[in-house]
């Protein structure tokens, strides 16, 4: 038996998108193969270290919209919106200014 026979469906990107797509298929009893490039899953939410020591979400500060249909299939349903995100941001640099 082949390694592609073990699975029904192959999932390609551990970000958000790929994540919803495996657990819905996952819960409908599918075999999932999710597969990531990265050491970890998240996509542009996860941490990424852009300086030694130094280490953010970029992208991470807005989910983005969820329609309600995906929500209910991935059984995310009653999550709280996330905080709406208006001030800016700021890097300190060297010497005691701001950008």
């Amino acid at each position: 038996m082949s390694q592609a026979a073990r699975f029904d469906d192959i999932v390609i990107g551990g970000g958000a998108n790929g994540l919803v797509a495996a657990a819905t298929l996952g819960r409908a009893g599918r075999r999932v193969l999710l597969l990531e490039r990265e050491e970890s899953l998240g996509g542009q939410g996860r941490l990424v270290e852009f300086a030694p020591g130094f280490r953010a979400a970029p992208l991470g500060l807005d989910p983005g919209w969820l329609p309600p249909v995906v929500a209910a299939s991935a059984g995310l349903q009653g999550l709280a919106p996330a905080p709406s995100f208006e001030g800016g941001v700021s890097v300190a640099l060297e010497g005691g200014g701001f950008l």
